[in-house]
């Protein structure tokens, strides 16, 4: 009986730990940039398309501001549509349209790309 109850619970806890159980996909994230040439905001917005299917769709707004010699420029921004593929088995997102590819984090708060940690705020 006790070894029934240790496989169950390992069998609990390898579900809980599993990436495809724990990531919620659909949300608002940001990161922020700064250096001497620009300071620049990005917001991507994932919402579900065919959650049965994992594709969502993405929009990414970016704003920014120039700096030259010492000034700032005024403010300026880009938005991007795409979709989305996600791929519970690594808990990755596949943007399709420039090929990005975003993991998210354990708990589901953040999502990386290349060298940009974007903070879950919704």
């Amino acid at each position: 009986m006790k070894s029934k109850l240790s496989i169950i619970s390992a069998i609990v806890f390898a579900a809980c730990n599993n990436p495809e159980n724990n990531v919620l996909v659909k949300g608002t994230y940001i990161t922020t940039y700064q250096s001497e040439f620009s300071k620049a905001m990005d917001t991507v917005e994932i919402r579900p398309l065919n959650e049965a299917a994992n594709t969502f769709s993405y929009t990414r707004r970016t704003g920014y501001q120039r700096i030259s010699n010492g000034i700032v420029g005024p403010y300026q921004y880009e938005t991007e549509n795409s979709t989305c593929v996600f791929n519970k088995a690594t808990a990755q997102l596949n943007e399709q349209k420039h090929g990005r590819i975003y993991t998210f984090s354990s708990d589901g708060n953040s999502l990386v790309s290349g060298g940009s940690v974007y903070k879950r705020i919704q």
